[in-house]
Formats: C-alpha cells, sequence, structure tokens
C-alpha cells in the first residue's frame, strides 16, 4: 500500500492577478488597493506531496488506534467516573452486624464451589475437543474457550468481592480503607468534569460548524489565554493532561468491556503487585496503538493552540490529506461515534451499574 497511495493531495487557493499598468519613470503615484485588485482570479488547486514511510506508518497506526480508540474511550469516558463514584457507594461501613458477615461468607463459599464446577467442566470439555477433529473440534474449542474468558472475569469479580470481605472483617483495614474511599469519591467527581468538559468541546468545536468554521472554540480559548498570559507552561501542561485523560478513559474502557463482553474479549486487569506479564503487555500494547490517534484527535480538537507547530505541519497537512485515509479524517465521523458510543454507555451503565456473572 506505501508504494501506491504514499502521498499526501493538499488543497490549496491560488490568487492570480495581471500585472498592474507601467508607472511612467519619475511618476510616483501607486494603484490604489481597488485597482490592484481588478482582473484577480482565484483558483482551487491540489498539490500532491508524497510521504516518507514513517508518516505513513503514523497514519496506519492512527487509523488502527482511532478504532480501538473509538470503542474504548468512548466506555471509559463514560464508565470511569462513574465506577469510581460507585466504589465509594458500595464502600465498606462500619455497620456490619455479625449476620451480614455470615451471610457473604456463605455467599463466597457457594460462588466458589460454582466457579470450581465451571472450572472442571470446561476442563472436560477440552479434553473432549482435543480428542476430535475438523469443524466440530474447533467448535468445542472455541466454546471451551469463550466459557474460560467468562471464567476469568467472574473470577476477578470473586476475588474482588472477597478482598471486600476481608477488609469488612478487620477493624483495622475497615479504618484505612475509609480515606482511600474518600479519595476515589473526590476523584470520580473530577472525572465528571473532565468527561463533561470533553464532551461539550468535542460537540461545539468538532461536530457543530458552520461554513467551516465551529461554533465556539471553547477549551482552545483557554490554552490560549493562558498562553498569552505568559503561563505557557500551564496551558501545555493542561493539553498532556486532556490527552492523558483520553489514554486513561481508554484503557478503563477496555476493562469494562471485557467485564461486559467476555465472550469477544478476555479482561487483562492491572492490580498493583499481582499484575500478570501478558495483562501487563497488553495494555502497554493498547496504549501505543492509541497514543496515535489520540495525539491526532487532540490536534484536531485543540487545533488553534496547535496552530504552527509541528503537531500542526504533521497532522494538519501531511496525514490530513493521505489518500485512503482522508476518506475518514475529511469529516468527523470518528467523533460522531465516540460522542453516542459514550452516551450509549452511560444509559446502559445507569441502567446495570453493576458487574456481574451468571454462571
Amino acid at each position: 500500500m506505501y508504494g501506491t497511495i504514499a502521498e499526501a493531495v493538499i488543497p490549496v487557493v491560488l490568487n492570480s492577478c495581471p500585472i498592474a499598468k507601467a508607472v511612467a519613470l519619475g511618476d510616483t503615484s501607486l494603484p490604489t488597493n481597488a485597482d490592484r485588485t481588478v482582473g484577480c482570479k482565484t483558483f482551487d488547486r491540489d498539490i500532491t506531496m508524497p510521504v516518507s514511510f514513517p508518516i505513513y506508518l503514523m497514519a496506519f497506526m492512527a487509523f488502527v488506534g482511532w478504532i480501538l480508540f473509538v470503542i474504548f474511550g468512548g466506555i471509559g469516558l463514560s464508565a470511569l467516573p462513574m465506577d469510581l463514584i460507585r466504589e465509594y457507594q458500595a464502600r465498606p461501613t462500619f455497620k456490619i452486624t455479625l449476620r451480614y458477615l455470615d451471610n457473604k461468607k456463605t455467599h463466597l463459599r457457594d460462588e466458589s464451589s460454582k466457579l470450581l464446577a465451571f472450572a472442571r467442566e470446561i476442563k472436560e470439555e477440552k479434553q473432549v475437543a482435543d480428542t476430535k477433529g475438523g469443524w466440530a473440534g474447533r467448535r468445542m474449542k472455541s466454546k471451551a474457550n469463550s466459557k474460560l474468558r467468562k471464567l476469568k472475569a467472574a473470577y476477578f469479580l470473586m476475588e474482588k468481592e472477597m478482598s471486600k470481605y476481608k477488609t469488612e472483617c478487620n477493624y483495622r483495614d475497615l479504618q484505612e480503607s475509609q480515606f482511600t474511599f474518600f479519595l476515589k469519591l473526590i476523584l470520580g467527581c473530577f472525572c465528571v468534569l473532565m468527561s463533561i468538559l470533553w464532551v461539550l468541546h468535542i460537540i461545539l468545536f468538532r461536530l457543530i460548524v458552520s461554513n467551516g468554521a465551529p461554533a465556539y472554540p471553547f477549551l482552545n480559548n483557554m490554552l490560549i489565554g493562558l498562553d498569552n498570559a505568559n503561563l505557557s507552561m500551564l496551558a501545555t501542561t493542561l493539553f498532556g493532561f486532556f490527552a492523558l485523560y483520553l489514554l486513561w478513559c481508554t484503557v478503563k474502557g477496555n476493562f469494562k468491556f471485557g467485564l461486559r463482553l467476555f465472550l469477544c474479549c478476555p479482561i487483562h486487569p492491572m492490580k498493583r503487585g499481582e499484575t500478570l506479564l501478558n495483562s501487563f503487555l497488553f495494555n502497554v500494547m493498547l496504549i501505543l496503538i492509541c497514543s496515535v490517534a489520540i495525539t491526532q484527535f487532540c490536534y484536531n480538537c485543540f487545533s488553534y493552540y496547535a496552530r504552527l507547530t509541528s503537531a500542526d505541519l504533521l497532522f494538519g497537512a501531511q496525514i490530513k490529506y493521505l489518500k485512503f485515509f482522508n476518506i475518514f479524517w475529511d469529516e468527523p465521523i470518528f467523533a460522531y461515534i465516540l460522542i453516542g458510543w459514550s452516551f450509549v454507555t452511560m444509559i446502559y451503565l445507569l441502567f446495570k451499574p453493576v458487574d456481574e456473572i451468571k454462571l
């Protein structure tokens, strides 16, 4: 593909004006502005410019990253703040009775027994599938793998409930956990603000466009104002923080997607001191792939602030007008999907906020 479509077709506007009539030698009079524009013509032309392989590779990674970012980032914009606030609401409290602890212990024991029975069932199905060949064997293996992903998601939720139960049983841990959950509430409220700002900015600056101009620059004005007030470092820090928040939403969205749609995507949780190597590598790979798309998205959303920068030359000229990819970037198709998917996720989580898996 690089050899055939590695060209950027950049539209430009050419102005052609005739030379004003010669001025007599020694005559200091010059044509007025009105006279200078008489006979001028405007032409729309396309400049074809070849791009290097690194830039083409970056465009390809951005295209792949956009697909993942729209799916997972749209989920994370709604799920991240809602989950943080819900963790505070479902926190262990001091109003715990012995009957409550006994009932929860019995419930956890029953659920653990179901998990063990389900795991044995998967093991038997895999053994049977190994003895069969052809289409029937592959179908049985696929079904067993789907059940295995379901088992992993259910085990993660069971482990989370067990950790909460241990905290409730220990009065000292219960005291220490209250501060942690209070911080999650503050962080959740902050994430609500960040998600609202992002959604409003995308709608006002990217989706509502009149005569080629956005409805309102919104966050661009804030960053440009800080830059003009000799606070360039703060403006750059806020720009990076907005981008990192989208990365955080993407990782959160992938995890939420794996918990709810485990049949097609396994979960890869990140826990301090307990993260598996394959989960760590998967999340790093996801961040690296989506980082290019998120960088391009941030440039598009903050194009006024990023004017006359290296990002403007890279994303605003070469990658934006690259053949084949310009079909998807001429219009904010991905931005529409991102906002729509985020609203769908928010409505779904409002009606079904609890992560639960029935075996």
